[in-house]
């Protein structure tokens, strides 16, 4: 139970894996063990609203610098000559 612990307050967060980990089966029961899954599932949620928050700026921005390389081509032969 401490290792399972520790792994969420480092940040791991995948709590799915103790859903069906058969060694755990005898300690899903346990009220620590149903508090650390909870943990590890706030923990989850967090990172994909973190990762949410970033990744469609990114989707987004890859566009546009796809435009921004069509338009400096563009240009590329009016500044050779």
């Amino acid at each position: 139970m401490r290792f399972l612990q520790t792994a969420g307050e480092a940040n791991y967060c995948s709590y799915r894996a103790t859903d069906t980990d058969p060694v755990l089966a005898n300690i899903r029961g346990i009220p620590k063990f149903r508090e650390i899954r909870a943990a590890g599932i706030a923990c989850q949620k967090n990172f994909d609203a973190q990762r949410g928050a970033v990744t469609p700026g990114l989707l987004l921005t890859i566009p546009a610098l796809a435009r921004l390389q069509a338009k400096l081509t563009d240009l590329l032969p009016l500044v050779s000559s």
